[in-house]
C-alpha cells in the first residue's frame, strides 16, 4: 500500500500526488461508476441477450430490393418502348392528295365582315407597306385552305429542299400532339410529300389579330381589348410551361382570331423542322419587327427564341393593339418619319439609350398598363416579366377597367339586355293589349261583336237573313231650321250631345246601333243574334226611354229652346251583311227597313209611331199601352192602320223596377 491522492473532506475532492498513477482492477482508466452498466443485478434491458435476425428477413429484403429494381428498370424499359413506338407511329403523316383544296387564299378581312370601304382601305394600306417593304402577308403567310377528313385545316407551306425527318423532329410532332389548350392552334399534321412539304393545323375562321387591328369599320373598345390580351396570355403562359417552353416567333399576323372571336395562338413549336426551311433562307426584315434585341443579334440572326423573347414580342402585339398600328408606325412623333424595316431593324440591334421602341402616348391607354409595356420590351432580358407575372398584371388592370372575357362581357350584356328587354316586352304587351282593347270596343261600336268575332278569325261572314225583327228609326223635329240659325260647330256639339245621349240609353238594352245619318237614328234589335220575341219588347222600352230623355234635353247653344223627337219602329224580316272592305259597315236591307222608315217619317212630335206587326208582337207581352191613330198612307204599301204606343202600364215588380232603371238612365243622359 502507498499513497495515491490527498483527499479534502471540506472541498469533497482529491488531488493526485504527482508521479504517482492509480492502477484500476478491471482495465478502467478512472474509477468505476457508481452503479454497474448492467446493474447491480444484471437485468438492465440492454444488458438482455439479444435473438439473431432470422436468415429469411434477409433474404425477403433481397427480394424486395430486386423486385424493385426490376419494375424500375422494366418501367424505364416500358416507357422507352412506348416513346419509340410513339415516334415510329406516323399519326402525324398526310398525304398531299388527301387533302381537298379551296380555290384562292385565307380572305380574312372578309371573314371578319368588314365593309368594303375599309376593306379598300386596309388593303391600299398593305400595298403601301408591300410597295415599301418588297413583301406582303400573303408572301409571310402563304396559307391555303383545305379539306382532311371532313375537317377544314389550314395548309402552311414549308419552303424544305431536302426534308430529314431525325429524331429530333419526331419528338417534336410528339410534343404538339401532346399540347391542347383553348388558345393554342391545334397541330393536326404534316405533309412530307416534297416539293409539298407542309404544316397542316385547325382552320381559324376570322383571320389574324393584324387584319382585325386594319379593319377601320370593326370598334374595339377597352373590354375586347383586355379580352384579346388576356387570351394571347392565357396561351402564351401554357406554353412556357410546357415542353415547347417557348414560341419564337410570336407577332400579331400568328395570333388568330375564331369564331367566337376568342384569340389562339399559332406557328409555335417544330423548331427543328423549322430550322431545316430557315437555313436555306433569310428571314425578311418586316418578319422581325417583334423579334427581342438579344436575338436579333444572334449570329443566327433571330432564328432562335426565348421565352423572355416571347415576352418583347408579346410587349410589340400590345402596342398593335393599343393604338391599332403597324408595329413601329410613327414612331417618331416630331417628324411623323415613316421608318423602312430595315432601318427600325438596325436602331433595334445597335442597342441606343434609351432604346429605340415604339411610342405611345399617355392618353391611348392607363398607367399601369403602358407601365407593363414598357417593362416587356426592356432591353435587358432579365428585367422583363414572366407570362405568370403578366397574368397577375393583367387580372388588376381587368378588374380595374370593369372588363373580362370578351366572351364573358357579351353573355354579361345579353343577360341585361334580356332583362331589359323583358321589362320592355311586358310594358309593350300591357301596353298593346290595352290598346286592343280599346280597339275591339271600337269595333264592337261599328260592327256587332258576334260579326266582329267571326271577322278577327278570319272566317268569311255570309249574308244572313232573319224572319222576324225590329227597326227603329228616330228624327229631330225642326233640324232644318234649327241647324240654319246654328253655326256648324254649334250642329256638331248638339249631334254630339245628343248621340252620346241616346247611345248611353241602348248600352241598357239588346239592340244594336246600326247607323246615323245626320239627325236620323236607326237601331234594331234580334239582329245579329236572334232573340225570339224580345226584340219588339227591348225597341219598345227604348223608345219609351229616348223619348223620356229628349223631353229633358237641354240645347247649350239655345237653353230655351225645347227638344221634339218623332220615333218610328216596325217588325218584319230582313237580310243582314258585311258591306266593304276599307269600312266595313254592318247594313241591313228589305222592305221592313223602308217601312221603319216611312213609320217615323209618318209620325208626330214626341210620339212613337207602331206599325201593325210591331204591336201584334207587343201585345204578346200585354204590358204595353198603345193607341189607335188610324190609317195612314204610306208610300208603296197603300192605307196601314198604325198606334202610338203610350207606355207600359202593367205595375208589376218587374214594371217597377223598368221603370226605376228607365228613371236613372235618363238622369245620368241629361246629366
Amino acid at each position: 500500500m502507498r499513497p495515491v491522492a490527498t483527499y479534502f473532506g471540506a472541498k469533497q475532492k482529491f488531488e493526485n500526488i504527482p508521479g504517482v498513477k492509480i492502477h484500476w482492477p478491471g482495465g478502467w482508466t478512472g474509477p468505476p461508476p457508481d452503479v454497474p452498466r448492467c446493474g447491480f443485478t444484471g437485468d438492465a434491458p440492454h444488458c438482455k441477450e439479444q435473438e439473431p435476425f432470422p436468415v429469411y428477413g434477409y433474404i425477403m429484403i433481397i427480394a424486395l430490393i430486386f423486385i424493385l429494381i426490376v419494375v424500375s428498370a422494366g418501367l424505364v424499359i416500358y416507357r422507352k418502348v412506348k416513346l419509340e413506338s410513339e415516334l415510329n407511329n406516323l399519326w402525324w403523316k398526310i398525304r398531299w392528295d388527301e387533302i381537298i383544296f379551296h380555290d384562292g387564299k385565307v380572305k380574312s378581312l372578309a371573314s371578319i365582315g368588314g365593309s368594303e370601304d375599309s376593306m379598300s382601305r386596309a388593303s391600299a394600306r398593305q400595298g403601301t407597306k408591300s410597295q415599301m417593304d418588297g413583301l406582303t402577308d400573303s408572301d409571310v403567310m402563304g396559307i391555303k385552305i383545305g379539306l382532311y377528313k371532313g375537317t377544314k385545316v389550314a395548309v402552311k407551306p414549308l419552303d424544305i429542299k431536302r426534308l430529314h425527318v431525325s429524331r429530333d423532329v419526331l419528338l417534336d410532332f410528339k410534343k404538339m400532339r401532346n399540347v391542347t389548350h383553348e388558345n393554342l392552334v391545334r397541330f393536326i399534321g404534316f405533309c412530307p410529300d416534297e416539293p409539298c412539304t407542309s404544316q397542316i393545323s385547325e382552320f381559324i375562321s376570322r383571320g389574324s389579330l393584324r387584319d382585325l387591328l386594319d379593319n377601320d369599320s370593326f370598334k374595339i373598345d377597352w373590354p375586347f381589348r383586355c379580352s384579346i390580351i388576356n387570351d394571347i396570355v392565357e396561351g402564351m403562359s401554357f406554353l412556357h410551361q410546357s415542353s415547347i417552353e417557348f414560341h419564337g416567333h410570336l407577332k400579331s399576323t400568328n395570333c388568330l382570331i375564331d369564331g367566337r372571336f376568342m384569340v389562339k395562338v399559332s406557328d409555335f413549336g417544330l423548331q427543328s423542322l423549322l430550322s431545316q426551311a430557315e437555313m436555306h433562307s433569310r428571314p425578311h426584315p418586316r418578319t422581325l419587327l417583334w423579334t427581342a434585341p438579344e436575338h436579333i443579334r444572334n449570329k443566327i440572326f433571330g432564328l432562335q427564341g426565348s421565352q423572355k423573347g416571347d415576352v418583347y414580342s408579346f410587349a410589340i402585339i400590345l402596342q398593335e393593339i393599343v393604338t391599332r398600328l403597324e408595329p413601329f408606325e410613327s414612331t417618331d412623333s416630331k417628324s411623323n418619319k415613316m421608318y423602312r424595316p430595315k432601318e427600325i431593324i438596325h436602331k433595334v440591334k445597335r442597342g441606343t439609350t434609351p432604346p429605340f421602341r415604339p411610342q405611345i402616348s399617355s392618353d391611348e391607354c392607363p398607367s399601369d398598363f403602358q407601365s407593363m409595356i414598357f417593362s416587356c420590351w426592356d432591353e435587358n432580358p432579365a428585367s422583363r416579366p414572366a407570362f405568370s407575372s403578366i397574368k397577375q398584371q393583367m387580372k388588376k388592370i381587368t378588374k380595374s377597367m370593369g372588363s373580362g372575357n370578351f366572351l364573358d362581357n357579351l353573355l354579361t350584356r345579353m343577360e341585361q339586355y334580356a332583362t331589359n328587354l323583358e321589362q320592355l316586352v311586358e310594358e309593350k304587351t300591357s301596353a298593346f293589349l290595352e290598346e286592343k282593347k280599346k280597339s275591339e270596343e271600337l269595333l264592337y261600336q261599328v260592327i256587332p261583336k258576334y260579326v266582329a268575332d267571326q271577322l278577327k278569325a278570319g272566317h268569311h261572314v255570309k249574308p244572313e237573313t232573319f224572319e222576324c225583327v225590329t227597326i227603329y228609326f228616330s228624327d229631330i223635329v225642326g233640324f232644318t231650321s234649327l241647324s240654319a240659325e246654328s253655326t256648324a260647330m254649334e250642329v256638331v256639339d248638339l249631334l254630339n250631345d245628343l248621340y252620346t245621349t241616346f247611345d248611353a240609353i241602348i248600352e241598357n238594352y239588346g239592340v244594336y246601333k246600326v247607323e246615323t245619318i245626320g239627325d236620323a237614328y236607326m237601331v234594331v234589335s234580334g239582329v245579329p243574334v236572334p232573340n225570339g220575341n224580345e226584340h219588339a219588347r227591348e225597341i219598345a222600352r227604348m223608345s219609351l226611354t229616348i223619348r223620356e230623355a229628349i223631353c229633358k234635353f237641354k240645347i247649350r247653344h239655345r237653353p230655351g229652346r225645347k227638344m221634339q223627337i218623332r220615333i218610328g219602329m216596325h217588325t218584319g224580316s230582313c237580310a243582314a251583311g258585311v258591306v266593304g272592305l276599307k269600312m266595313p259597315r254592318y247594313c241591313l236591307f228589305g222592305d221592313t227597313v223602308n217601312t221603319a222608315s216611312r213609320m217615323e217619317s209618318n209620325g208626330e212630335a214626341n210620339k212613337i209611331h207602331v206599325s201593325p206587326t210591331s204591336k201584334a208582337t207587343l201585345d204578346i207581352f200585354g204590358t204595353f199601352i198603345m193607341s189607335v191613330r188610324g190609317e195612314v198612307e204610306l208610300k208603296g204599301k197603300g192605307k196601314i192602320l198604325t198606334y202610338w204606343l203610350e207606355g207600359e202600364a202593367e205595375s208589376t215588380e218587374t214594371n217597377e223596377m223598368f221603370f226605376q232603371r228607365i228613371q236613372k238612365i235618363v238622369t245620368e243622359s241629361v246629366e
